[in-house]
């Protein structure tokens, strides 16, 4: 399963309950007004297993790439350019 919410005019911190959405293969959330930075910790943790591809490109996210972005073990595809 994919949810893609890219070109949608999202504003603010990226909604940590987007990462309880445990099944998904594909997140994309690129070309928004998304601020803050990415989510790490359990957040991260809990698509370990079945997240394979991320979308967070042309937002206005900030900060350093989570080191938990090593736990997603099935991921082979990133693309978070643009991150201040």
């Amino acid at each position: 399963p994919a949810l893609n919410l890219q070109y949608n005019a999202l504003r603010g911190p990226i909604p940590k309950q987007l990462f309880h959405l445990t099944n998904l293969q594909t997140l994309s959330f690129r070309n928004n007004r998304l601020s803050g930075s990415l989510p790490s910790g359990p957040e991260l943790g809990r698509m370990a297993s079945t997240l394979e591809g991320l979308e967070a490109q042309t937002n206005l996210l900030s900060g350093p790439i989570p080191t938990q972005m090593g736990l997603l073990t099935r991921m082979t595809s990133i693309q978070m350019n643009s991150l201040r």
